[in-house]
């Protein structure tokens, strides 16, 4: 059901095959039942589309989390960064600290995410592998650095804080 409530494609498009099919056996037969079915399949397609945008799953969530994060990055502002790590992660707050000093970010770019939770843990977790690519200056020098990233979160309260990163090679292990 999550996928219901992360892509409104599969409604739109579902929809739109039935709408058209309901307006030819309309336009072919004259019945007015065909009219209601209409009304009542564009109903249905819009209140699906609508409980999609306002519905947040956790997926979303960890997904908005790491958009901000990236645009964090971009602003270069270390204490904006900090508010997406968990304060208990003190290695990593130490790391992102000492590694953002010596770096000046232009862009970000993640693609290919994807999220697995596990919630038997209290608090919940959950792991981000994506594939990151980020160009930028780092003692100096302008290029471009790409991994494939593993990032585990850990909630706290409404939030999705990182605890830990694993940036592995995108051309495999050497």
């Amino acid at each position: 059901m999550t996928w219901l409530l992360e892509d409104p494609t599969a409604v739109v498009i579902t929809s739109a095959v039935v709408v058209a099919a309901l307006v030819f056996f309309l336009m072919q037969s004259g019945r007015v039942m065909f009219f209601y079915a209409l009304l009542g399949v564009i109903l249905v397609a819009t209140v699906l589309v609508v409980v999609e945008r306002y519905v947040v799953t956790e997926y979303e969530e960890v997904e908005q989390t790491i958009a901000a994060a990236a645009e964090a990055l971009e602003s270069n502002d270390i204490d904006r960064i900090l508010t997406f790590v968990d304060p208990a992660a003190t290695s990593l707050q130490q790391e992102v600290r000492r590694e953002l000093k010596r770096t000046t970010i232009d862009t970000t770019k993640v693609r290919d995410l994807q999220v697995t939770f596990d919630r038997s843990k209290n608090p919940p977790t959950a792991t981000a592998k994506f594939f990151a690519n980020v160009q930028g200056k780092y003692y100096g020098t302008q290029g471009t650095f790409v991994s494939n990233m593993t990032v585990t979160f850990v909630r706290q309260g409404d939030k999705w804080l990182a605890t830990s990163y694993v940036p592995e090679s995108p051309f495999g292990k050497n």
